[in-house]
């Protein structure tokens, strides 16, 4: 799927780090999340998910802890503070240092919502 997001972006005559969202779509990595809760909650595991990035994939996974399924989850220090507007600047050398997998996301409002999400 990544390589399929990466033609995308070129496609679009994306080459540079602003691209990494494209490649990397939010939809996707809820939907990876959702699948490895369903997955492990079927085998009876508990699953532990590092670096959610996303506010679709904090609602797939409180979605599950109030289902009973036992999930737990951590963000990055980057997701936590920062967002993907740094892979605008127009120096490609600061946007390329904010490159992180998954990306951080757009919305302004994603890091306050993981912080107060993961908390619990």
């Amino acid at each position: 799927i990544v390589p399929q997001g990466a033609k995308e972006a070129l496609d679009l005559g994306i080459t540079g780090p602003e691209g990494i969202e494209i490649s990397r779509p939010e939809e996707l990595e809820a939907e990876a999340t959702h699948r490895v809760i369903t997955i492990a909650n079927r085998t009876h595991c508990p699953v532990y998910l590092v670096n959610v990035s996303s506010m679709s994939a904090g609602d797939v996974i409180a979605a599950a802890k109030m289902q009973g399924k036992v999930v737990y989850a951590e963000t990055t220090t980057a997701h936590a503070t920062l967002t993907g507007m740094h892979y605008y600047h127009q120096d490609w050398f600061h946007a390329a240092a904010y490159v992180t997998v998954p990306p951080l996301r757009l919305d302004t409002n994603t890091s306050a919502y993981l912080m107060s999400l993961l908390a619990k």
